[in-house]
């Protein structure tokens, strides 16, 4: 079975994988102290009851590794980090997870990155890089068949956007041939936090495309609390929102962690990997669900214009019990987002969404949308705005060049969010991509449709 290593950098990103691993855990059926916990019955697996041989069979080896000094010990393959001790410390102390995750791969500093890129990478959040490198390659040597890397991160701070391009970098460097995939939380138009986030964005999003990444979700928490509201929850905090994106993950990757099979590749080309997802609740899988009802405000997880855009590649991921049929339905229905249907794919998981204890919301059937479209080019239209308005004035340029950057970087980096703008542009009007664009070799676009 193929493995995935998790990232979870800075705040946001630690916030999100301490949700994330708590549903994988029940999902697994593995408790916070780390032991499998037979499903049906409330007797944890001890040393005589299972031989380290099942846990392949378990669908445990994609996300766990066993302990070399506890028998039927598991632990997360996953490092949470951040330069400022506070949130690594509370993933630490938390018992639902204190004895699944090894001490060393928690990675933890003694200062904030001050919402400045350039310390995320450089001063502060470089101070890391050894080390990183280090657990990255104990955690590969411990895999049979790595599947690639997944991270979650905000591009607003200063760790989640610095400290994670030195390490997408590293992954590019020591690991090329396999998958990248980021959770990216970026700025919402109306919850604006830090006054240098379109630094901190612009600069984040070129070294992913510079570092090749596989997939870039585009999540925002303007957006994300709309979906939290269709559930029914007035006044969402970040915690719901967490929890909408743990669940996107645990959807996309339910291939690798359940069916012996590898997450989706989001783009037949270099780059062009920017995906806006969608998130409907189901009430009643046998109601009339149409194409469009998946692209309503309700369910975007990020500001974009689904219905303006034009697909490079749309996947959909029914999970619960729905019949093939509407699958089909929506393909026929899928001019309306200008889809070409051989690069329209579909994924049925019957496997229920499972639910934690603590949450606001309720996840039973739903449906989600990975849509990679030229829709993009707005939010990153919006963002060369704001970066613009800034650089102009050279405004706060001296924060990041006295932490080890040149100014000759911001200019790389709006260079980079321009090709990417241009790109995305030729696909909303219908020009060709340039061959050079495409990956090589073409790796499968998405799992089979008839994954279950």
């Amino acid at each position: 079975m193929s493995e995935l290593i998790f990232f979870h950098v800075g705040q946001c990103g630690n916030q999100i994988g301490s949700r994330l691993w708590k549903l994988f855990g029940k999902e697994h059926h593995v408790n916070g102290e780390g032991y499998y916990q037979q499903d049906n019955t409330n007797q944890l697996l001890n040393n005589n009851t299972t031989p380290p041989s099942s846990l392949c069979s378990l669908n445990l080896t994609s996300l766990y590794d066993e302990s070399m000094r506890e028998e039927n010990k598991l632990h997360a393959r996953c490092l949470f980090i951040d330069t400022d001790e506070c949130t690594v410390e509370q993933v630490k102390k938390d018992p639902s997870l204190s004895g699944l995750l090894k001490e060393e791969n928690l990675i933890k500093g003694k200062e904030d990155s001050a919402s400045n890129f350039a310390r995320g990478k450089f001063t502060i959040g470089g101070a890391f890089k050894g080390y990183i490198k280090e657990r990255v390659r104990k955690m590969i040597e411990a895999c049979d068949s790595p599947d690639g890397f997944v991270m979650t991160h905000s591009m607003e701070g200063g760790t989640g956007s610095g400290t994670s391009s030195f390490i997408v970098e590293i992954l590019e460097d020591d690991y090329p041939e396999l998958n990248k995939t980021s959770f990216s939380v970026f700025p919402s138009e109306n919850f604006q936090t830090e006054v240098v986030e379109p630094y901190n964005t612009a600069l984040t999003l070129a070294d992913l495309k510079r570092n090749n990444m596989t997939n870039i979700f585009n999540l925002d928490n303007e957006s994300l609390y709309n979906v939290c509201r269709s559930y029914g929850n007035p006044s969402p905090n970040y915690r719901d929102v967490n929890d909408v994106i743990s669940q996107t993950i645990s959807t996309f990757t339910l291939p690798t962690r359940f069916h012996n099979s590898t997450c989706p590749i989001l783009s037949p080309y270099k780059n062009l990997n920017i995906i806006a997802s969608t998130f409907k609740k189901v009430d009643n899988v046998s109601s009339e669900i149409n194409f469009t009802d998946l692209f309503t405000n309700d369910c975007k997880m990020s500001a974009t214009d689904h219905f303006g855009s034009k697909s490079i590649l749309m996947d959909i991921a029914l999970r619960g019990n729905f019949s093939p049929d509407l699958a089909f339905k929506f393909l026929e229905q899928s001019d309306e987002l200008k889809t070409p249907t051989d690069n329209f794919h579909h994924q049925i998981f019957s496997k229920k969404s499972e639910n934690l204890s603590d949450s606001s919301l309720s996840f039973s059937d739903y449906i989600q949308v990975y849509n990679n479209s030229s829709s993009i080019v707005d939010p990153l239209t919006k963002l060369r705005t704001r970066f613009l308005e800034l650089f102009y004035k050279r405004s706060f340029v001296f924060w990041f060049v006295g932490e080890g950057m040149e100014e000759g970087e911001f200019h790389e980096a709006m260079d980079e969010v321009d090709q990417l703008m241009e790109d995305y542009s030729c696909v909303k009007n219908g020009q060709p991509i340039p061959p050079a664009k495409l990956r090589t070799p073409l790796t499968p676009l998405v799992t089979p449709p008839s994954a279950r």
